[in-house]
């Protein structure tokens, strides 16, 4: 479907109008790829398109988006814990890249909460970024890994991971749900044998 959208060379564009050429062996800023490549989707005439052509181009969008999202996740990670969004004087990583993105402080923080999630859930990041599952896993994720199941999680994220990998998005919450579940179960299984232990040990 993009050859629709980029010549067999890479160069051509097709739409309601022609933009520059961008050679991506010259242009080494994966930033300048990325704009270029949302101008050629910008310039697209989608009164042009069929059906099913429209469907594709969509659904295309839409699983890149979430490509983006991940690999966004790991760069605002190293960026707010580089300490790098002060060197203007910001008072906080959000209120920097809100200034900087013209967006709501509550979506900036949102963000950048994901980015700290991300970080400690490496296999549901790259599964993201692979196009595996979407952001939205990376979320629910992020919901159940809480700090007290931090060692499980360490311990069964790769397994999880390939059952998400698997299933629709509703399935893959019950699945997280269950392992939740039974993660927390066997934990105060555990600290009531210690207990009854102890106290045997103190009679």
């Amino acid at each position: 479907m993009f050859s629709m959208l980029w010549g067999m060379d890479g160069d051509s564009v097709t739409g309601s109008h022609q933009s520059a050429p961008v050679d991506p062996v010259v242009v080494a800023d994966p930033g300048v790829l990325l704009q270029a490549a949302v101008d050629a989707l910008a310039q697209l005439d989608v009164s042009a398109l069929s059906t099913s052509e429209l469907a594709d181009v969509s659904l295309s969008v839409q699983r890149q988006m979430h490509r983006l999202s991940g690999v966004s996740t790991q760069l605002l990670d190293r960026w707010q814990s580089s300490g790098a969004w002060g060197f203007d004087g910001s008072r906080s990583a959000a209120s920097r890249l809100a200034r900087e993105t013209r967006s709501s402080l509550r979506s900036c923080r949102v963000d950048l909460r994901r980015a700290r999630v991300s970080a400690g859930l490496p296999v549901v990041t790259k599964a993201v970024v692979d196009g595996e599952l979407s952001v939205d896993h990376l979320d629910l994720f992020g919901v159940f890994a809480t700090p007290e199941r931090s060692d499980a999680m360490g311990r069964d994220e790769s397994f999880l991971v390939d059952q998400c990998r698997r299933l629709n998005f509703a399935k893959a919450n019950k699945l997280l749900a269950y392992w939740a579940h039974a993660v927390d179960a066997t934990d105060e299984s555990a600290d009531r044998a210690e207990t009854v232990e102890d106290s045997s040990t103190v009679y």
